[in-house]
C-alpha cells in the first residue's frame, strides 16, 4: 500500500482556468464476447471487464509484450483511493477509482473471486483484451467500509492532486531500470454516474470524463 510521505496542500488557490484537467474515462462493463471463447476464458464469460483508453502509439508497438497487473491503495488526508496499474513493456496504464463508489465493487469482488482479471485496452478503433493474474486481493476488503462514508468531492481533489503534481509519471520513472526506455504513462479515470456528476460540478475539471470511444465500439 502507498501513501503521499509528505502531507500535501489540497487549499490550492490556483485560478479555475490553471486548474482545469480533461481525462480519459475508463469503464466497466461485461465480458461478453462473440462467436468461440477459449478455455481460460469461458468460466469469465459475463464477468466484469475494466476498459480504458489509450492514445500513444507506442502502445500499439507493446501489444505483443506480456502485460502485468496490480492494484494499489493510495492513503491520503483525504482519504484512501484506488490506483490499478497496467503495463506493457515502458507503456504504463494508471486506471484512478473511489473506494466510495458502490460501481467499483462489483469489479473488486470479481477479481478477488477469481484471483485474475480482464483488462480491454481501447487504442483507436481495437479494443486488446487480456486475462491478468491478480493474486490475492482480499485485503482490500477493509475499503469496504468507504461505501458509508462516500466522499466523491475529496476523490476528485485526491486525483486532481495526482495528476497536477505528475505523482504517477514519478511513480513509473522510478520504476523504470537504467537503460529501459523512459516510460509512456497515460491516465484514466474510472467514470461512473458518481464521478461523472462530481467532476460536473467542480471547475478544476473541464470535461466529464468519458471516453468517446465507448460509443462508436460497443
Amino acid at each position: 500500500m502507498s501513501q503521499f510521505k509528505n502531507k500535501p496542500n489540497f487549499t490550492d488557490t490556483t485560478t479555475t482556468e490553471q486548474r482545469q484537467l480533461r481525462l480519459k474515462g475508463a469503464e466497466i462493463g461485461r465480458f461478453e464476447p462473440q462467436g468461440t471463447v477459449a478455455f481460460p476464458l469461458k468460466s469469465f464469460v459475463g464477468e466484469p471487464i475494466l476498459e480504458a483508453y489509450a492514445s500513444s502509439s507506442q502502445w500499439q508497438k507493446s501489444i505483443s509484450t506480456r502485460p502485468t497487473l496490480s492494484l494499489v491503495a493510495r492513503r491520503t488526508p483525504l482519504g484512501p483511493f484506488l490506483t490499478i496499474e497496467y503495463r506493457r513493456a515502458d507503456c504504463w496504464l494508471f486506471i484512478l477509482a473511489d473506494f466510495g463508489d458502490a460501481e467499483l465493487w462489483p469489479l473488486l469482488d470479481s477479481w478477488t473471486r477469481k484471483k485474475h482479471g480482464i483488462m480491454g485496452v481501447i487504442t483507436g478503433n481495437t479494443v486488446h483484451c487480456t486475462l491478468n493474474p491478480v493474486g490475492d486481493l482480499s485485503n482490500f476488503g477493509i475499503y469496504r467500509a468507504e461505501l458509508s462514508r462516500s466522499k466523491p468531492v475529496a476523490f476528485m481533489n485526491n486525483v486532481a492532486y495526482m495528476v497536477e503534481h505528475g505523482v504517477l509519471e514519478r511513480y513509473a520513472l522510478a520504476e523504470t531500470r537504467p537503460g529501459e526506455p523512459r516510460p509512456i504513462v497515460e491516465l484514466n479515470l474510472l467514470s461512473t454516474d458518481s464521478v461523472a456528476e462530481t467532476a460536473n460540478r467542480m471547475e478544476q475539471f473541464a470535461t466529464v470524463p468519458k471516453s468517446s470511444a465507448f460509443a462508436a465500439l460497443h
